[in-house]
């Protein structure tokens, strides 16, 4: 197996596993509390463009396959967001349903407007990234805390944009993807400083 086919699998398995520690801390705590609004509302929609991104542009198989995974881990976070709430979160409900909605919507216009669609997905999804953890940021340092946030998710999404940033620069992947690598390898240096200074 060659580095073409072998590396896009590592850094796409790597940000699957990283969403896990996240979840499975909000289950044992049984609560989504210290985890900025945003932060939800920023893996949904851009896991929903990169969906869009991957498929009508036709990145590597394992793009095709790690990518809808990680998209489904997402859900369960955004549900664990609505299931642990003790709130009703109304307006929260009825956002993520338009939102919904427009990517039902946004599927049938790449029908025949894929190159565009795929394109245009990639740099949203790479703007919606490169300022939905600001939120978090500010909420920690606001809060001098990091809890209720996964080491391991921070760690393994880290890692997971230094391996695709490479991959990308390797395979020539469209510049969406290693700009949006280089962002998360800012952000994760940030965190760390985070976990370093309110642990």
């Amino acid at each position: 197996m060659n580095f073409n086919n072998f590396f896009p699998w590592i850094a796409q398995i790597i940000f699957f596993f990283g969403l896990l520690p996240q979840i499975r801390l909000n289950f044992n705590r049984k609560s989504t509390k210290g985890l900025s609004d945003f932060l939800f509302i920023g893996y949904f929609y851009g896991y929903s463009f990169y969906m869009f991104y991957v498929f009508c542009l036709n990145l590597p198989l394992a793009h095709k396959i790690m990518v809808p995974l990680a998209f489904f881990a997402v859900l369960t976070l955004v549900f664990q967001r609505f299931y642990y709430s003790e709130s009703k979160d109304i307006g929260f409900k009825i956002f993520f349903i338009f939102s919904i909605l427009f990517f039902i919507f946004l599927l049938f216009l790449s029908i025949k407007n894929s190159f565009f669609v795929g394109h245009a997905s990639g740099w949203i999804m790479m703007l919606i990234w490169a300022i939905y953890q600001i939120p978090q940021l500010f909420k920690n340092y606001q809060n001098r805390s990091i809890k209720g946030l996964s080491f391991g998710l921070v760690s393994m999404i880290g890692f997971g944009n230094f391996v695709e940033f490479i991959v990308a620069l390797f395979l020539g992947l469209p510049p969406q993807t290693y700009l949006n690598n280089l962002n998360g390898i800012f952000v994760y240096l940030i965190y760390l400083l985070q976990f370093i200074k309110f642990k």
